[in-house]
């Protein structure tokens, strides 16, 4: 609900402000009770779905229904390349349009399907590329420490965290 331009993280700060100033928490959150769907508030503003973060999926499906849009699924992006137009190539068929929004996602999760080919796009394309580092880093458990704790994916608990292997130095604690 508290969704500000300054909560992002950006090579380009405006780009939250432009995006957020054209579609607004007030907007979304107007277009789910469009939907009919059941929410309510946590944490901080956080909102979640009654019964399942489906209606939200199933919501948007209705929505690109709504506009025209033709949803293309197991379709692989191969190439871009601009004539007198841009012309998308992918596994399943060549697309044509006047400009193509790429949203590839990153390197991080390659079993998802990750590549590196927004990069490739935004190279051949003459775009500036900020220099990749870690955004997200997975926590690894020993075996013994996977059957205590891995059950509780998606729980959320205040812990004191720590670095380093004297447990009494509490200046390097640190709150999550």
């Amino acid at each position: 609900m508290h969704c500000r331009p300054e909560n992002f993280l950006s090579e380009n700060p405006h780009f939250a402000k432009s995006a957020l100033a054209r579609f607004t928490p007030t907007d979304i959150i107007a277009m789910v009770e469009r939907h009919g769907i059941r929410y309510h508030e946590k944490t901080l503003g956080q909102l979640f779905c009654d019964r399942s973060a489906h209606d939200i999926v199933t919501m948007l499906e209705r929505e690109c229904a709504e506009a025209g849009v033709r949803i293309i699924l197991g379709a692989k992006a191969i190439s871009v390349e601009r004539n007198d137009h841009l012309e998308v190539h992918t596994s399943e068929a060549v697309f044509q349009s006047e400009s193509v929004v790429v949203a590839t996602g990153g390197l991080s999760i390659p079993k998802m399907g990750a590549t590196a080919l927004g990069y490739t796009l935004a190279e051949q394309f003459g775009l500036r590329i900020v220099p990749c580092r870690p955004g997200l880093v997975p926590l690894v458990f020993s075996a013994e420490d996977r059957e205590q704790w891995c059950d509780l994916a998606g729980v959320s608990a205040e812990v004191v965290a720590q670095a380093g292997t004297n447990p009494a130095k509490e200046a390097s604690a640190k709150r999550c």
